[in-house]
């Protein structure tokens, strides 16, 4: 059979379409028509194999994706709390408002949050306040500019409504790992 093969193979280039007769009548169109379902037959082995590769580029992909947008605790809080410089064309109700549903405080299939702080210092001056006590609540040594949202008439379910409170206080934070990772409060 393997000497066959090479035979009947050997030497064999495609340069146009491949015909092929029903019931060949000669040898000759016999193993054109062999050499074309060959060709047939590997044109669609490499086919499934592409396909078969593209779909696990694609789910390793989707996986890296996945892995990659994982957030740290850190990167949460950076989203959720700080906004430095504080965002520009946005006053009072609006701010809030806008903010929260922008950092996906607020989002579909979650309640409103009842109070968001958002700090109006850069992250390095928030980083500060974790560095001498990796660990555990601190509290600033000095006082930040922030803003405080609070939700307006107790309707958890979004559309969210905010009240909007500009104030200059210290801000108390849990710390891990020398980075703050929640705001406690502000007093």
């Amino acid at each position: 059979m393997d000497r066959e093969y090479k035979e009947l193979y050997s030497g064999w280039e495609v340069e146009g379409m491949c015909a092929v007769t029903p019931i060949p009548s000669t040898k000759s169109q016999a193993i054109n028509t062999q050499k074309c379902l060959f060709l047939l037959g590997t044109i669609h082995q490499v086919a499934m194999a592409m396909r078969s590769l593209w779909l696990m580029l694609a789910v390793a992909l989707a996986l890296l994706v996945a892995v990659g947008a994982q957030e740290t605790r850190y990167q949460k809080f950076l989203r959720q709390h700080v906004d430095y410089p504080m965002t520009s064309g946005l006053a009072g109700a609006r701010y809030c408002n806008v903010l929260l549903m922008r950092r996906a405080v607020n989002g579909p299939g979650r309640p409103c949050k009842p109070i968001n702080t958002f700090v109006h210092a850069p992250a390095r001056q928030l980083l500060t306040i974790c560095t001498h006590q990796p660990d555990g609540l601190r509290v600033s040594a000095g006082i930040l500019p922030i803003t405080a949202c609070r939700l307006v008439g107790g309707n958890v379910r979004p559309p969210c409504s905010y009240r909007a409170y500009q104030l200059n206080q210290r801000v108390q934070v849990a710390c891990q790992y020398g980075q703050p990772v929640h705001l406690d409060r502000t007093f």
